[in-house]
């Protein structure tokens, strides 16, 4: 007679397989589906903006920024003309600020000295800097709704090489990243090298 509750040590075994085999397949297919990580696009103000991987807006543009690095404050000019482009075609703009020493107050006084109006995110864990593989500032970074970079690297020419640049650009390859973008086409290069100030690793 078998007692309620009791199992023969070889249907124990059988069991105790079929419920690791189980916990195995659900756990892998909760990595690979379900548990990918999410990038909060969170600005200075407490203002959500979606993630990267379920942006706000059909593309989403990062400016990764430095307070104090000069190459930066050039492209000031150039990276408002472009937010106030692109915006109007879909084009989230955010600027990143991958400084975890700088504050709130500290960035709302940059954007007030260059006349920024796009949101500022404090990426202080550097997790926009990693999912974008950004490595200097300034340097751009694009993304699909989907979180499908599209585009990184240098805004244009204008800085061939530290201490080389050239008073006007001769290539935008931003826009043009942005124009095939916006119409739906395949970006010519979507990987340029930017020149700037080194992104600090922490």
């Amino acid at each position: 007679m078998i007692r309620t509750g009791y199992l023969p040590p070889r249907m124990f075994q059988r069991r105790t397989v079929l419920i690791v085999v189980a916990v195995a397949l659900v756990t892998g297919l909760i990595v690979r589906f379900g548990m990918r990580t999410r990038h909060p696009l969170l600005d200075i103000d407490g203002i959500a903006h979606g993630t990267l991987e379920n942006s706000e807006s059909e593309v989403t543009l990062l400016f990764f920024l430095g307070t104090t690095c000069p190459i930066s404050a050039q492209y000031a000019p150039e990276i408002i003309d472009i937010c106030r482009d692109y915006e109007s075609k879909g084009t989230a703009c955010l600027l990143v600020f991958p400084e975890p020493s700088a504050s709130s107050a500290n960035l709302r006084e940059y954007l007030r000295e260059f006349g920024y109006k796009s949101p500022a995110l404090l990426d202080e864990s550097h997790a926009l800097v990693k999912k974008a593989g950004a490595t200097v500032t300034p340097e751009a970074a694009v993304f699909s709704r989907s979180g499908k970079m599209l585009y990184r690297g240098r805004i244009d020419d204008r800085h061939a090489s530290l201490g080389v640049s050239s008073p006007a650009a001769s290539r935008q390859d931003l826009r043009d990243s942005l124009n095939a973008i916006v119409a739906e086409k395949p970006v010519a290069s979507p990987r340029t090298e930017a020149v700037g100030c080194f992104i600090e690793s922490f």
